[in-house]
């Protein structure tokens, strides 16, 4: 199974939706989306507006493959249950954010090289990516909490006042 989720923003990813539904058929395994507050309603996968985080992560659990916008919660989970995933921004120039900070964070992602993390920038080459990921197989991937212990770190310093 291949599970989509776009998380709980504000603005649509209806760009995201509509171009896995439309290759849905063709990829051979079913596909799940959770479509937030998308205008656009699938026709060729199961999908639902939104859901709780405990269901959330049995979706991811259960998944071959996880596409998601570059929401941090999906990408911790994702890489905690060891799920290839596969990254698209959301951009501010699509009306899909309100700033290009998702960029920012591929950006530094793609980078680090991560095992089993993709980021496709360009949706017409998203079928291809995920392809790619099907058929390499589920590879271990190592979880640690280094950054979340960085940034949990930086805010205490903020909220002490010590900058």
């Amino acid at each position: 199974m291949i599970y989509v989720t776009v998380g709980k923003h504000s603005q649509a990813f209806d760009r995201l939706v509509r171009k896995i539904d439309e290759i849905a058929p063709s990829l051979g395994e079913e596909v799940v989306m959770q479509t937030g507050v998308s205008a656009y309603m699938p026709v060729n996968a199961r999908y639902f507006s939104s859901i709780f985080f405990r269901e959330a992560e049995q979706f991811i659990q259960q998944a071959r493959l996880v596409v998601s916008h570059a929401g941090a919660g999906t990408i911790m989970l994702a890489r905690k249950h060891s799920i290839p995933l596969i990254i698209v921004p959301r951009r501010k120039r699509f009306n899909e954010h309100f700033t290009d900070h998702q960029m920012e964070l591929c950006q530094v992602l793609s980078e680090e090289k991560r095992e089993n993390l993709y980021v496709v920038y360009d949706l017409d080459r998203i079928e291809e990516t995920i392809r790619h990921v099907l058929d390499c197989g589920k590879a271990p991937v190592s979880f640690n909490s280094n950054g979340r212990d960085k940034i949990l770190h930086e805010i205490k310093i903020f909220l002490n006042g010590n900058i």
